[in-house]
């Protein structure tokens, strides 16, 4: 057929190919901690484009499927330790999302093999569409797993994940997706013509003006802010208690004093306005133990209000029913409210279909499963502390949680979480960019406590203005933080706060029907 692009041959085509697939692979890991390199998103998909512009449909989607996988095998790499097997089948699981944009870079290339300019820039458009339409669709199928979405590479740019607010994540990953077909599209335009036939680089001109378009869009945002409510201070406690499958009266007696030490110290030092602990950082269920409920009393006497996370019991049908839960109690040591987390991690807080296919239980570190919680709560009675919420272990990752609290009457966030299982990883600095998201779509800030791993605060720009750090530098050291939060006084509003994943979702739908359309003249061509 006239106009259809020829592949390479041979060695080369191998070499291309896989130089291709791999590359983008790897360069997309380089965007994210623990290399943080931001700038190797807006090229990264550059190699990958290219291969898509020469290759045949077939190897197009395989390409794409090899470079995702790379990247999430490296990305996710701290997951081995817990699951080798489970980190490979998670990471081949993901990578199947990268298809709806190697398809209809495939199709369009198929039909088009020398496009226009014009024709350029409507391919780069559609490629950001289903690049972030497959990202929002990763996010909530089969429970969701939104972990380490391109635009969350760019959690320290500050001016440039304002859009968030305006589509969430997803808006971030088209854009980069957009810069990096212009990039792609200049470096075809010289590899076909060299220096013969020259012409302004319209879609790099055109990337790179939208990219400049949000950053000043975000620049004046933040600019022209002002202090929303008054200082609220927080002490943040990190015990960095080791984990262990097993917990020996030792070990116990260890977590008891230390945060007894930890907490006395933070309350001398700083008169806060509200004391917080991890996720589950008491040994046994808070609301049941004597002892526990003891040593909750003893602490609050100092008449600072204590936000406690443990695990909590309760009896239904004459059968245990086991929750991963954040407890309020007052000044003088009495319950005020509890939040039952809501989104449990798979296989590590419960095993799905274990009734048949009991094998999988090996796959889970614990011997029962969690149960979910059923409602958002917004949490008040802690003194003159405003109304709060709280996302417990990865529910930072999932923005309707925190969409759902805030529009609900939290004012501000707290996550705790325990990364203690991945010590010494980029775990928990991951996990701190997904954080910084949750206070851009909503405007509100955001702190965070951790057993182990990053414990800090967030105002609702995004902006990292307090970090736990040991005096060497380290953030997985036991210690506490004590800052100023600015909950806001007024209902916050964002195009995302009021419309939700609307920006996500019109992407996924767009992909669908420029799939269908590029998928009839392709069919039409090679009948």
């Amino acid at each position: 057929m006239s106009g259809r692009r020829v592949a390479p041959a041979g060695f080369g085509r191998c070499l291309c190919f896989w130089g291709g697939a791999v590359g983008s692979g790897v360069l997309l890991a380089a965007a994210f901690p623990p290399f943080a390199l931001p700038a190797a998103a807006w090229v990264a998909l550059v190699p990958l484009w290219l291969v898509c512009a020469r290759e045949t449909p077939a190897r197009i989607l395989w390409a794409g499927w090899i470079s995702a996988l790379v990247f999430f095998l490296i990305s996710l790499s701290w997951l081995n330790r817990v699951t080798v097997p489970g980190t490979i089948i998670l990471s081949a699981v993901c990578a199947l999302y990268t298809l709806p944009f190697t398809a209809v870079l495939a199709l369009f290339y198929r039909v088009r093999p020398r496009p226009s300019a014009a024709a350029n820039l409507a391919v780069m458009a559609l490629g950001a569409a289903a690049w972030a339409g497959a990202e929002y669709a990763r996010g909530v199928m089969f429970t969701g797993f939104p972990w380490n979405a391109l635009g969350v590479s760019q959690y320290a740019q500050v001016p440039l994940i304002q859009i968030a607010a305006w589509g969430g994540v997803p808006a971030l990953s088209a854009l980069a997706v957009w810069v990096n077909g212009g990039v792609a599209a200049t470096v075809l335009h010289y590899a076909r013509n060299g220096a013969r036939r020259t012409r302004p680089h319209v879609e790099l001109a055109a990337g790179f003006l939208l990219m400049a378009a949000a950053f000043g869009f975000g620049w004046r945002g933040v600019m022209r802010a002002s202090p929303s409510g008054d200082p609220v201070r927080v002490a943040l406690v990190q015990p960095a208690i080791p984990q262990v499958r097993e917990w020996t009266a030792p070990h116990v007696e260890t977590i008891y004093r230390r945060l007894k030490s930890l907490s006395v110290a933070a309350l001398r030092g700083a008169e806060p306005d509200l004391l917080i602990w991890p996720e589950t950082a008491l040994p046994d269920f808070a609301r049941r133990s004597p002892r526990s409920r003891s040593f909750i009393s003893e602490i609050t006497t100092n008449g600072v209000p204590l936000l406690a996370g443990s695990m909590d019991l309760e009896w239904k049908g004459g059968r245990p029913v086991y929750y991963n839960s954040s407890i309020l109690f007052d000044r003088t040591g009495a319950e005020r409210a509890k939040y039952d987390k809501k989104h449990l991690v798979v296989f590590g807080e419960y095993v799905p279909l274990e009734k048949y296919l009991p094998f999988l239980r090996a796959l889970s570190p614990n011997e029962s499963d969690f149960s979910p919680g059923s409602k958002t709560v917004v949490f008040r009675g802690a003194g003159e502390v405003p109304p709060f919420s709280v996302l417990i272990c990865f529910e930072d990752v999932f923005p309707d949680l925190s969409r759902a609290a805030v529009r609900a009457g939290a004012r501000w966030l707290v996550n705790q979480t325990n990364d203690g299982w991945f010590e010494g990883t980029a775990a928990s600095r991951q996990h701190l960019a997904h954080s910084v998201f949750r206070a851009v779509e909503t405007r509100v800030p955001l702190v965070r406590c951790s057993n182990t791993g990053v414990t800090g605060a967030i105002d609702r720009f995004g902006r990292i203005h307090a970090l736990l750090r040991s005096p060497e530098g380290e953030e997985d050291r036991p210690g506490f933080l004590t800052t100023a939060v600015l909950p806001v006084t007024d209902p916050p509003s964002t195009l995302y706060l009021e419309h939700g994943p609307w920006f996500g979702k019109s992407c996924a739908a767009l992909a669908a029907v420029v799939l269908i359309l590029l998928y009839i003249p392709y069919r039409r061509a090679t009948a």
